[in-house]
This record gives C-alpha cells, structure tokens and sequence, in this order.
C-alpha cells in the first residue's frame, strides 16, 4: 500500500529526481537505506585505532609516490581529527 506525502528538499536535488525514470522508487530506496542501519558498519575506537596504525604504517613505504603519500597524510589527519570528536 502506498500513500502520497509532501516533503521539502533541495532544489538542486529535485532537479536531480527528476531525471529519474520512477521518481517515487528512488525516494522509496534511498529512504530505506538510510534507514537501515544494518549495513553502516559499527565504529569502535579499536577499529579507529586499526586504521590509523595502518595509515601510519603506510606513510613510511619508499615506493609510494608523493601524491599517494599526501593522500595518506591526508586520510590520517581527517582520521584523527574524528578521533578526537569522538572523544571528546
């Protein structure tokens, strides 16, 4: 059963919908996963912590380009400062 319900969304996004062949199932999907939460998987600090030793372990590997190595410090500051949100 399905009923019609009127909801505000952004312009640029309604613009986007409406490209969509049936706009009604998308909004149906995209509602039911963010939804479910079964498919986020559980952030833990050990799991932070995992990642950025991996993370740092790879900023010391000599055959990476510099780019590479830039994104890796990248990723490992973005890491830490939610790290430190989480934490504080």
């Amino acid at each position: 059963m399905r009923i019609n319900r009127t909801f505000s969304i952004d312009i640029e996004l309604a613009r986007e919908l409406r490209k969509k062949v049936n706009q009604s199932e998308t909004v149906n999907r995209a509602v039911r996963k963010y939804l479910d939460d079964s498919d986020r998987p559980e952030v833990t600090e050990e799991s932070l912590t995992n990642t950025l030793m991996w993370i740092c372990s790879q900023l010391y590997t000599k055959d990476q380009p510099v780019t590479e190595v830039a994104q890796i410090i990248n990723a490992r500051d973005v890491l830490m400062a939610f790290i430190q949100e989480l934490t504080s």
